[in-house]
């Protein structure tokens, strides 16, 4: 069902932005590495990630994928923090 979710939700994205190019890929596993890994696979330009912008305790017991990602990959990353309701 999460994978069903995610599928749908970026062929909105990409419908609302105008995306006319993408790829994507749904892999378990680990997914910092899984995204840092596959960037450098696939030879990608940048990454886009989302963030929860988690601060203090939060963020230390959850840890962070966009800032592994950050740190670990090779081409530049936009963060976009995700809006809280």
């Amino acid at each position: 069902d999460l994978h069903k979710e995610a599928r749908d939700l970026f062929e909105r994205l990409k419908k609302e932005f105008g995306v006319r190019e993408s790829w994507t890929f749904i892999n378990d596993g680990k997914p910092a590495a899984k995204i840092v890994d596959t960037a450098n696979e696939w030879e990608a330009n940048y990454i886009v990630i989302g963030t929860h912008g988690r601060t203090g305790i939060s963020h230390f017991l959850m840890g962070s994928v966009a800032e592994h990602v950050i740190r670990h990959s090779n081409v530049p990353v936009l963060v976009i923090k995700a809006e809280h309701k």
